[in-house]
């Protein structure tokens, strides 16, 4: 993921003068991950391995993707299924 340090955001006018560089270096880095893992078939995750996702709406119609507000919904329904089946694998931990 990188190197996490604590710092302070920018405050808007200062962000307003980054975006592009952002935009633009967020689209290269994604791109060059997706060209890295495309291929991988089967791979198996290990404990501690984590798994980052988003939950989206998507208007075919407007050509616009959206964020979904339900992921809390949608996160205690994982978490009881995690319940009901946790006997027959090693189980996960779903978090916000």
């Amino acid at each position: 993921m990188g190197l996490l340090v604590e710092g302070e955001a920018l405050p808007p006018e200062e962000l307003t003068k980054s975006l592009n560089f952002i935009r633009e270096h967020g689209i290269t880095q994604f791109l060059c991950t997706w060209n890295r893992v495309k291929d991988i078939k089967d791979d198996e995750l290990r404990f501690g391995d984590e798994i980052e996702c988003g939950i989206f709406v998507v208007d075919y119609n407007n050509k616009t993707v959206k964020i979904a507000l339900r992921g809390a919904e949608l996160r205690q329904h994982l978490i009881e299924k995690e319940h009901l089946f946790a006997h027959e694998s090693e189980g996960c931990s779903w978090h916000p």
